[in-house]
């Protein structure tokens, strides 16, 4: 799970990971600055403290039999070969976790999370709102609910923390401006993300309220494949779906003069099983969650 911490330029501690033990069993910590993670493994080791690179620690960890530290990390594998890994000259304090929880979350937030913001115009909108209600994502053209992921209190999930607790359950505290997410087998710490003071996610799920009639979307999926070698955006008459010049046979409404992001439709259309029409957004649904795709001027 810690492998998918990113290394952060200019940030030392980012690029290691720390090997401790605790109960004969190898422990390993990572921190960015902004999170801190802790994982255990089944890996029995003993007298286990250390920094190294964690690009290469990772990709040997699914085969590692035995590690031990000497002048460097001694490592070898199932297959009988043996690395040595040197030390890293840097260094972080292991965290504390709460004892107590306000809140156990299942994360199943992989729909969510193909519309979220991928830059910092609006860095609220790299995050995942959950509340009672329920989950929402916007990147300003597309949405997503679900009922599905709760909290007792709301709260913003940084797209660093999405990657690491993405369908999981965890038990989740928020006290003093930091975060923290507990499972039997890892920890993590984030910084809390400042809120904002406009209510987005309340709009979006007015908007994914109004609904018309739903049509099954397999077809349409199936039809941008192709059409997208054409073209970047397609249009609806209600007949078929149009790409530039080309198009297939995709009964649905007749939206003129719009057009929508064949990309985005077909990334969210991986997962949606059904489109109907609202006032020209396209809104989109599975079992779980709900989608809306805005229409977009052509570039």
């Amino acid at each position: 799970m810690l492998e998918k911490i990113k290394e952060v330029p200019f940030i030392d501690e980012s690029s290691a990971v720390r090997l401790i033990t605790k109960d004969g069993k190898l422990i390993l910590e990572r921190t960015d600055r902004v999170i801190w993670a802790s994982e255990a493994t089944q890996l029995a080791v003993e007298g286990i403290d250390c920094y190294v690179e964690a690009t290469k620690f990772f990709s040997l960890l699914p085969d590692i039999k035995e590690i031990s530290q000497s002048s460097c990390l001694d490592i070898k594998l199932k297959n009988g070969a043996e690395y040595h890994l040197p030390f890293i000259s840097v260094s972080w304090e292991t965290q504390e976790m709460p004892t107590e929880y306000a809140n156990v979350i299942t994360f199943n937030i992989s729909d969510l999370m193909l519309c979220t913001l991928r830059n910092l115009i609006k860095p609220e909108l790299q995050c995942i709102w959950i509340d009672k209600e329920g989950a929402v994502s916007c990147d300003f053209v597309s949405a997503c609910i679900s009922s599905t992921v709760k909290a007792n209190e709301g709260f913003l999930l940084p797209p660093d923390v999405q990657e690491l607790v993405n369908g999981r359950q965890c038990k989740v505290q928020i006290t003093d401006g930091k975060m923290y997410f507990q499972t039997s087998d890892f920890s993590i710490i984030a910084s809390k993300p400042a809120e904002g003071e406009d209510k987005w996610y309340e709009q979006l799920r007015a908007m994914l309220a109004n609904e018309g009639t739903f049509v099954p979307s397999e077809a349409l999926a199936d039809a941008l494949k192709r059409l997208v070698l054409f073209n970047d955006y397609a249009s609806f008459d209600g007949k078929v779906v149009t790409a530039g010049e080309n198009y297939e046979p995709f009964a649905f409404d007749n939206i003129p003069d719009t057009k929508y992001e064949i990309e985005r439709l077909a990334k969210i259309l991986t997962t949606a099983t059904e489109i109907s029409n609202s006032e020209g957004n396209l809104i989109l649904r599975n079992k779980v969650s709900k989608f809306l795709i805005s229409p977009m001027e052509e570039a």
